[in-house]
């Protein structure tokens, strides 16, 4: 309860207000100015702009993990486009050696005068006389056998690759194919 005593209250006791009749209100009770009325339309820009600043931040917020994402996805993307020269020698050398090995095979199909090539510098390399046979796949024999003038007796054998030749003496081996001087090619070239 206050200890102080407020003129404009009213007073219902005669004895009462002549007790406090001559007194007046203490300094610290201060006359009652009544508020100004706020301005609608300043309320209405503040909220206005509170409002958008909240949207902005719950949008941010929900954007946040969409954002991770994309610069993941970009991320990957960059690694992605990276060109490993060193990890595609390997396979880019593999895939030009099946192309060549399709276009040889192909080609003796089509001209089987490409196997002599194969068997005249094995048959050249013999010198002496001996039991020596040419072993070719059944498919490249195949093409020889219109050709009478060959050297040595003539033997199909279905584990010698397609393109290949063996001269087999009892003393000697004379290996030829064209994977083998598709290989010796491959390795003059500068990216090896």
């Amino acid at each position: 309860m206050s200890s102080g005593f407020d003129p404009a209250l009213p007073v219902h006791s005669a004895q009462l207000a002549a007790l406090f009749a001559g007194r007046s209100a203490p300094a610290w009770v201060a006359e009652v100015v009544p508020e100004a009325a706020p301005d609608p339309a300043a309320l209405a820009e503040d909220s206005w702009t509170r409002g958008q600043a909240a949207g902005l931040a719950a949008a941010r917020a929900e954007l946040v993990p969409v954002q991770e994402l994309l610069e993941a996805g970009v991320v990957a993307l960059r690694r992605a486009c990276e060109i490993d020269v060193a990890a595609l020698h390997t396979p880019f050398a593999e895939l030009v050696t099946q192309l060549c090995g399709a276009v040889i095979s192909a080609e003796l199909r089509l001209a089987p005068e490409h196997v002599l090539a194969l068997v005249e510098p094995a048959v050249a390399a013999i010198t002496c006389d001996s039991a020596a046979v040419l072993r070719l796949n059944p498919l490249d024999a195949a093409l020889l056998e219109d050709i009478d003038a060959l050297p040595l007796p003539l033997l199909p054998d279905a584990t010698v690759a397609r393109g290949s030749v063996l001269v087999e003496a009892p003393n000697f081996v004379i290996a030829d194919s064209f994977r083998a001087r598709l290989a010796a090619v491959l390795e003059t070239l500068p990216c090896n």
